[in-house]
């Protein structure tokens, strides 16, 4: 007869199966697949997910739970960790309704297509009926639970490290600072560089950019694929199978950063220790520690003055443009800090702005105090708040991020977070590998890459954010690394 833990590792393997091919359907529905499948395929992740939450939900595995606890082998770091992330798994679907589960996850694939319609044909109203029932569902989401803040439950499916007390109470102490700091980085990076907007660069040429890029980060293309959808995200869709996508446009080289930023998701999941992978620790548990991750490889890297001075002969090959305008002045427009319409393409200094304005209008629409209606106009008065610009099409607007549509009502503050774990796990690293710096003019990341594996990755999701920010740093959460990161960046 199999042990309580071995019992558990089975369901593991099998909780993950089933993500992976929710992930699947997932990936499918935003790289290609036809439009008339859109119901078909909402009926199919609807069935897996009520699959799943049944799993998650039984009496049975309760049950398992406290066998699992008594169990000599239980005091194991691994072990202990399988077992309290089933534990809370387990008391958070327990309380959710699996008839909530299908109908929310149909509600979510049907909104994906109409949201890409919606933004393509600049067309709200097309939209809105969905985004509706989206936060009203997830405000009945939040209600099973009867929390003394109606953010929390939703807060913890993408972080369960912190609270949204936490949150609320960060972002207070960081909204200040971060539009002083904003507005003089403006005014002290403007017009350094050299406008690109002027050229247009080449699709195939950045396919071949973006595919030189992920691998010089170290992205492993025997177990992973690039391709292209309206918004960039990243898929881990089975055992050494990790995906990320990228979105071209003419116009600029945001392709570039979008591959860096994924590519950051994607090494996180690539280098699990291999005695994780295809269980559920064989993941991450805390979005904000995803993200650190790839905000730190889009901008600490990606965006260093010592790494662009290598990435910069490789764009001057592929683009002659580029290489009249300068590496200096190429490095410089890069950095330049301009408010933007748009989060992705925002630079270092405002992009938590994005994600307070985000942050401040779901919790105005879950407390009943904003109607979906107002929201684009609510958008625009916030934008002009916080940035001094607002967007003349909602396409720019209130329909850029795929988030809601996908019903990830929570997630975009472990971008923020992440940007803070980003500035402590950046400040270790820096200290631990002192030629940091010479190594990035040079194109080699491997240090880095080996350094993060050490002490993150291959944890995969046995820590929550804090466990890691001890063992990394020696700390807790804290935003004066990232600002004086930022500050010395920029200031």
């Amino acid at each position: 007869m199999a042990s309580p833990l071995r019992k558990l590792q089975e369901i593991s393997t099998q909780i993950r199966h089933l993500e992976g091919v929710l992930e699947l359907l997932d990936w499918d529905s935003q790289t290609g697949a036809p439009d008339g499948g859109v119901e078909g395929r909402a009926a199919q992740a609807a069935l897996l997910s009520g699959l799943m939450h049944r799993k998650l939900s039984s009496s049975a595995l309760g049950r398992l739970l406290d066998a699992a606890d008594q169990a000599p082998e239980s005091e194991e770091f691994f072990n202990s960790r399988l077992i309290r992330f089933f534990r809370r798994e387990y008391e958070i679907n327990k309380r959710v309704p699996a008839r909530f589960v299908s109908r929310f996850t149909k509600l979510t694939v049907t909104a994906q297509k109409a949201w890409e319609d919606a933004r393509s044909g600049n067309d709200f109203k097309r939209f809105a009926p969905f985004l509706h029932d989206i936060f009203r569902m997830s405000a009945e989401y939040s209600g099973f639970f009867s929390p003394e803040h109606i953010y929390e439950p939703l807060l913890k499916r993408f972080e369960p490290g912190f609270s949204a007390a936490t949150v609320e109470k960060v972002i207070e102490e960081l909204r200040p600072g971060q539009v002083e700091l904003a507005k003089h980085a403006v005014a002290v990076t403007r017009g350094k560089g050299k406008d690109l907007f002027q050229y247009k660069f080449s699709i195939a040429a950045q396919k071949k950019l973006t595919q030189w890029a992920a691998g010089v980060l170290g992205f492993d293309f025997n177990c992973g694929t690039i391709a292209e959808s309206m918004h960039p995200f990243t898929c881990t869709a089975g055992v050494h199978d990790v995906r990320i996508t990228t979105n071209y446009r003419e116009s600029d080289l945001s392709s570039l950063f979008s591959t860096f930023h994924e590519t950051g998701h994607a090494l996180y999941e690539q280098n699990v220790s291999e005695s994780l992978i295809g269980g559920v620790l064989g993941s991450q548990v805390s979005l904000s520690l995803h993200e650190s991750q790839s905000r730190l490889w889009e901008n600490m890297v990606g965006k260093s003055p010592d790494f662009l001075h290598f990435v910069y002969k490789k764009v001057a090959r592929l683009f002659p443009d580029i290489a009249k305008v300068g590496e200096r002045e190429f490095i410089a427009y890069v950095n330049e800090v301009r408010p933007s319409l748009i989060r992705v393409d925002a630079d270092e200094a405002t992009y938590n702005l994005h994600i307070i304005i985000r942050f401040e209008l779901e919790l105005a629409l879950l407390r009943g105090e904003l109607d979906v209606k107002e929201l684009p106009e609510a958008w625009r008065a916030k934008m002009i708040e916080y940035l001094g610009i607002a967007p003349e099409r909602d396409a720019d607007g209130v329909l850029q991020d795929v988030h809601w549509a996908c019903g990830l009502i929570g997630y975009f503050p472990t971008y923020l977070l992440g940007n803070l774990i980003a500035g402590q796990i950046w400040r270790a690293a820096q200290r631990s590998i002192p030629d940091l710096a010479d190594q990035l003019q040079n194109g080699q990341t491997s240090a880095l890459r080996q350094y993060l594996t050490d002490k993150l990755y291959s944890f995969g999701g046995a820590y929550d954010a804090e466990e890691a920010l001890a063992n990394i740093c020696g700390e807790p959460l804290s935003s004066e690394p990232y600002l004086d990161y930022l500050q010395n960046k920029f200031l």
